[in-house]
């Protein structure tokens, strides 16, 4: 609908400059990009950064119920094992568990 729109226009802007009537319109360059364009590259951008967002959320929702599960799996042997925890995300254990060693063990 906006090419046959645009061509319409630039039809009646042809007549005008055959008819003598000099057209004083808005031109770009073909490397320049026009006020649209920047708004629809803007607008694509935001819709990018979304759903970046969005799959960041879904990515810290799925590992938080990943956790959830493990942590709810590991409670009943907890009582009789001797271990420390430790997350994959985690750089070490817990130093407190550590500190409790001899009292756990």
């Amino acid at each position: 609908m906006r090419f046959a729109q645009a061509a319409k226009l630039e039809i009646d802007y042809f007549k005008q400059f055959q008819d003598g009537n000099p057209v004083d319109r808005v031109t770009y360059d073909l490397d320049e990009a026009s006020p649209e364009e920047l708004e629809w590259h803007e607008g694509l951008m935001f819709e990018k950064q979304e759903e970046d967002a969005r799959s960041q959320a879904r990515r810290t929702e799925r590992q938080a119920a990943r956790k959830r599960h493990r942590a709810e799996v590991m409670i009943p042997y907890l009582q009789h094992l001797n271990f420390v925890l430790y997350w994959p995300h985690m750089i070490h254990a817990h130093p407190e568990l550590y500190e409790r060693w001899d009292v756990n063990s």
